[in-house]
């Protein structure tokens, strides 16, 4: 058994942590943080080997695909995850049971990009949260936990064999893992109509539809017309909890569940069955393009004032430009979406 060591996940602005981070933990974390990455050192370079994601949230609908977007970022890294949440949780008298799609989206995400990703029931006791004595933030361990133990454990193994860790999905030790997600995932089936704001419409409809905003159809792009279906998910946000303009949870990591559930057919953003649409009902186009000018004159290094501690902020910026760092709704809405659409104005391409 060799040392270990933990260190924390710097967050996206962190201007001295976040560039010293390896170039693969950071694409892990483009999307959104995750609670734990375990990686092997060799010889001084870190290999993500798993992710684990603990959410101690009441697990009905939007909770748990809050998360989704880290899921799609280790996969699309070739990194399994190990996702722990609730399958009930009494919270103010009531009790909370878990919607049990998270588990069909899981095992879409697995069946395209090859690599394991399990989902794994926190133990409680009639709904209420059991935890570790050792560490009290940690799940006891019991029930699904010492599955999750055998899923690190088979990761670190295969990556210090020079395995690669796409043939986990037929280690014989995994299998009630991989029985487990199947079968929960598949229990009801998961349907477009079910999910409040979204809709499939024809392409050909939706283009003419948005020509009131100037939109030239010639001027879009071969894929996104050769889709004859796109899936609208559309968010009212008018309300007062919104004013703010475009928020990015839960609705990012509903879109990459939808995307999984629905739309997606390969690795890549562009092989989708269906163009996938993100509607922000009630918010200008201005408003959105305000994030990018707050966050160049607040964050990016190159528009707020420069110090010497910026030095290695400055260097990341030059070879990825703020990829990484700009906020979170744009990072996630601008890589997951073929279309925004505002109340006055639309982005594709």
């Amino acid at each position: 058994m060799g040392s270990v060591r933990m260190q924390p996940l710097a967050k996206t602005n962190d201007v001295r942590g976040f560039p010293r981070m390896p170039g693969e933990i950071q694409e892990m974390l483009y999307l959104d943080k995750h609670d734990l990455i375990v990686t092997l050192d060799r010889s001084g370079a870190q290999q993500p080997v798993v992710a684990l994601e603990f959410m101690t949230h009441t697990p009905q609908s939007q909770h748990t695909k809050q998360r989704f977007c880290r899921l799609v970022a280790a996969a699309q890294q070739k990194v399994p995850v190990g996702f722990v949440f609730p399958e009930r949780k009494l919270s103010g008298g009531q009790m909370y049971t878990c919607t049990l799609d998270i588990f069909y989206a899981l095992q879409r995400l697995m069946d395209i990009h090859r690599i394991p990703r399990f989902g794994y029931f926190w133990p409680d006791d009639d709904g209420r949260l059991r935890h570790s004595r050792r560490h009290p933030s940690a799940p006891r361990e019991e029930g699904d936990v010492p599955r999750v133990f055998n899923l690190v454990d088979r990761c670190v193994n295969y990556a210090v064999q020079n395995r690669p860790l796409t043939l986990l999905t037929a280690e014989p030790s995994l299998r009630e893992d991989l029985d487990q997600n199947r079968r929960l995932g598949y229990r009801d089936r998961v349907e477009i109509e079910r999910y409040a704001g979204l809709k499939l419409q024809p392409t050909a409809g939706l283009v003419r539809a948005l020509r009131k905003y100037g939109l030239t159809p010639s001027k879009l792009p071969d894929y996104f017309l050769g889709r004859e279906l796109s899936l609208v998910q559309t968010h009212d946000f008018r309300a007062a909890s919104s004013r703010e303009g475009v928020r990015t949870d839960p609705y990012a990591g509903m879109q990459a569940f939808f995307d999984y559930c629905f739309c997606r057919i390969g690795p890549s953003y562009r092989q989708r069955r269906y163009n996938l649409i993100f509607r922000a009902q009630g918010v200008a186009f201005d408003s959105y393009a305000q994030k990018y000018r707050g966050y160049w004159k607040r964050r990016c290094p190159f528009g707020a004032t420069k110090r010497p501690k910026d030095v290695p902020f400055l260097n990341l910026h030059i070879k990825s430009g703020c990829r990484y760092t700009k906020e979170k709704a744009l990072r996630t809405y601008g890589y997951l979406s073929d279309m925004l659409i505002f109340d006055d104005f639309v982005l594709y391409g």
